[in-house]
C-alpha cells in the first residue's frame, strides 16, 4: 500500500500497476487495506489511475463495507470529481453495496439530481441506473431513467441495461416494444 501512496511512483510505471494486482489477490475482508484503499478513494490529490485501482481492489475484497460504500457515495455527489470518477464510483457501488441502503439511496439520490443531455453526465446516469437495478432489481427510478436514456445517444446501451433489469416491468417492456 506504501508502494501506491508513494509520490514519485508515476501512475503508467510497471511497478505500480504490479503492486496493484498482487493487492487484488490479498484475502477478501483485510479492514486494514480496505481502510487504506478507502483513503485512497477520499483524497483527490491523489493519482487518479491509484484511486481507480483502489475502487478495483475493494470491489473484490470490501463487498458491504460501509467505509467503502460511503466513499463510493461521497465520490459519486462530489461536483469537485472528474465524470470519469463519479462514472467509476456508480458502477462500483453495485459490487460492493449489494442491498446496502446507502448505496441505495445515494444512487437514487444522484438519478433524481442529474437530468442533462450533456453525454458525460448520461454515461455516469446510465452507470448509475444499471447499478441501482442490480442492487435493487425493478427500482422504478432506474428504470424510468433509463426509458429516458433510450431518447439519448446511449440509446443502445439503454435498451440493453432495461432489457437486463426491468425484467417483468411494464414500463419497461412498453418501452422497449
Amino acid at each position: 500500500m506504501q508502494l501506491l501512496l508513494s509520490p514519485d511512483l508515476e501512475w503508467y510505471n510497471f511497478t505500480f500497476r504490479q503492486a496493484g494486482e498482487s493487492l487484488k489477490k490479498i484475502v477478501t475482508g483485510n479492514e486494514i487495506l480496505s481502510e487504506n484503499l478507502v483513503h485512497c478513494l477520499r483524497f483527490d490529490h491523489i493519482y487518479f489511475e491509484i484511486r481507480r485501482l483502489a475502487g478495483e481492489i475493494l470491489k473484490k475484497i470490501a463487498t458491504s463495507n460501509e467505509m467503502a460504500i460511503s466513499a463510493l457515495v461521497q465520490c459519486l455527489h462530489s461536483n469537485e470529481e472528474s465524470w470519469y470518477t463519479r462514472k467509476f464510483a456508480a458502477e462500483s457501488l453495485w459490487q460492493i453495496g449489494t442491498d446496502n441502503e446507502m448505496a441505495i439511496s445515494a444512487l437514487v439520490q444522484f438519478l433524481q439530481s442529474t437530468n442533462t443531455t450533456f453525454w458525460e453526465i448520461e454515461e455516469t446516469r446510465l452507470k448509475a441506473a444499471y447499478s441501482l437495478g442490480k442492487i435493487d432489481p425493478g427500482n422504478e427510478i432506474a428504470i424510468s431513467t433509463l426509458v429516458q436514456l433510450l431518447q439519448s445517444t446511449l440509446n443502445n446501451q439503454a435498451a440493453y441495461i432495461l432489457g437486463q433489469i426491468g425484467t417483468d416491468n411494464e414500463m419497461a417492456m412498453a418501452a422497449l416494444t
